[in-house]
């Protein structure tokens, strides 16, 4: 694979990925307030993983052996976004669900411990992230105030 094709490669990755966060935040904007707040938290972190993946999508690193570096991290990243979708879709109401059908899958997702499997890709993701930051393709140093907020709230809830 030339240096071209892999690098082609990696930001279709990237650039899946960021689809993938924007159907969920769709998805989740469509039934707002209805949601568990497991649930939210998550899709709240979303919002700055998606930036730092369009942050990526736009750099141009040193090498090709950078983008071959982090690209099986992407492929998982782009999976595990591709499995919170699916979730999502899966477990949240549609607009014109009735309140039957919203208690019902409101149940299920707590049943089926739908925000700690949603967690468990939010965490793939992260590392995909710290791989990202680790190779100087994104810039972390401003997420501080936005990481220290998410401790706030949860101390809060």
């Amino acid at each position: 694979m030339s240096g071209l094709e892999l690098s082609a490669a990696v930001v279709g990755l990237v650039a899946g990925a960021i689809e993938f966060i924007k159907i969920i935040k769709e998805i989740v904007g469509a039934v707002k307030g209805q949601i568990p707040r497991q649930i939210q938290h998550v899709v709240d972190q979303l919002s700055g993983v998606q930036s730092l993946l369009e942050q990526a999508q736009r750099s141009k690193p040193s090498s090709d052996l950078v983008w071959l570096s982090v690209k099986d991290d992407l492929e998982r990243c782009n999976a595990e976004c591709a499995a919170l979708k699916e979730l999502f879709t899966r477990i949240l109401p549609t607009t014109d669900a009735g309140k039957v059908e919203r208690g019902w899958l409101a149940g299920r997702a707590i049943v089926g411990r739908t925000g700690a499997q949603a967690e468990k890709h939010l965490v793939v993701i992260r590392k995909t992230i710290v791989t990202l930051q680790t190779h100087y393709i994104i810039d972390t140093s401003g997420l501080l105030q936005d990481v220290l907020a998410s401790l706030e709230t949860l101390k809060l809830a």
